[in-house]
């Protein structure tokens, strides 16, 4: 492993990268820091940049044949879930592997067109010849989806062990692409390597961009990563969903920003609809006898083109949780439309 230092404006950023024992390279961590006092050494779009880019780990599944009938139409319907899967944690009396195949199930059944997953882990240790493939459970529950994997955070640095966000499609993923988000060491709160990654899906009513993220706990890295997240989106074209896990309640900053209730740094948007306007219900803990917060959010992009036409939970009928959070899902109609 080794460390690269990049800086830009105002700002320092440490780059951890790996390169396993097939050769190919890995970026598990990116750390910001902010110092006013440092010039910038090298410009982070030059061609060096763009070679380590290309060679971070994705993990992607866009060869399987979708089983949904793409027939283009004036309007269409689109359901959209998120859901933090709750990495290998187990249950009273139930190992992850069990609970984790039940969740599939759920997620099977609730047959949501687009699916955005948080905290899929997966572990494979030479040493001891152990093995965890989230990924690869809820694609065989999913045989008829497509879908995109990203780590985001490395937790040993010796042998593979790295949880990420996932998104699985019944459409086509024409294409991906993900950023690293902020990450200050030196912030307790702030104890883990965060992405946001983006797909393009092609829907019965056009390319609809999707984003997923799962933000840290600490407030001060959530609002840094709101704005890059945002800044992010406007390198895309309409319409987009941003969704996932935001670690956040609705009167934090992070998400009154993203309710164009408050700006950030001069910054204040007026483009994103949050769907919960249309639900009334808590996601977390679903562990719980009654939930009691609500930290997962569906945001959509282009108001004129997507209508909400239903909001509810999923997972919530299991007598024993499939998860620490219950799913978020929302049911569109889209207009069609051109990018």
């Amino acid at each position: 492993m080794f460390v690269v230092i990049a800086t830009t404006t105002n700002s320092i950023h440490y780059l951890s990268i790996i390169e396993d024992g097939n050769k190919e390279i890995h970026v598990y961590s990116h750390t910001y820091n902010n110092y006013n006092h440092i010039q910038p050494l090298c410009d982070y779009r030059d061609p060096f940049w763009s070679f380590i880019h290309n060679k971070m780990d994705e993990s992607c599944r866009t060869d399987i044949k979708c089983d949904v009938d793409m027939i283009k139409s004036d309007w269409s319907q689109v359901s959209i879930a998120t859901y933090n899967i709750w990495n290998v944690n187990s249950t009273k009396g139930e190992t992850h592997w069990k609970r984790l195949k039940r969740l599939t199930k759920v997620l099977s059944r609730a047959s949501v067109d687009i699916i955005a997953l948080q905290e899929v882990r997966t572990i494979i240790r030479e040493s001891t010849r152990s093995t965890v493939d989230q990924i690869g459970i809820i694609r065989k529950g999913l045989s008829r989806y497509q879908d995109v994997y990203q780590p985001a955070m490395m937790f040993e640095p010796l042998e593979r062990n790295e949880e990420g966000v996932a998104i699985f499609s019944r459409y086509p993923i024409v294409s991906s692409d993900y950023i690293l988000l902020p990450w200050n060491r030196s912030d307790p709160s702030d104890f883990h390597q965060r992405v946001c990654l983006q797909c393009t899906i092609d829907t019965p009513s056009g390319l609809l961009n999707i984003f997923v993220t799962h933000l840290s706990l600490s407030q001060t890295a959530q609002m840094r990563s709101v704005i890059e997240i945002y800044n992010y989106m406007n390198e895309f074209s309409l319409p987009s969903v941003l969704m996932g896990d935001l670690n956040a309640e609705p009167d934090s900053p992070p998400i009154q920003f993203l309710n164009g209730e408050i700006d950030i740094e001069g910054v204040k948007i007026s483009d994103l609809t949050d769907v919960w306007n249309e639900f009334d219900g808590n996601t977390f803990s679903a562990i719980e006898s009654i939930p009691t917060k609500r930290i997962d959010y569906i945001f959509l992009r282009d108001a004129v083109n997507i209508c909400i036409e239903s909001v509810f939970l999923i997972g919530t009928e299991q007598k024993r949780p499939v998860s620490d959070h219950y799913g978020l899902t929302v049911n569109l109609k889209m207009k069609q439309f051109k990018l």
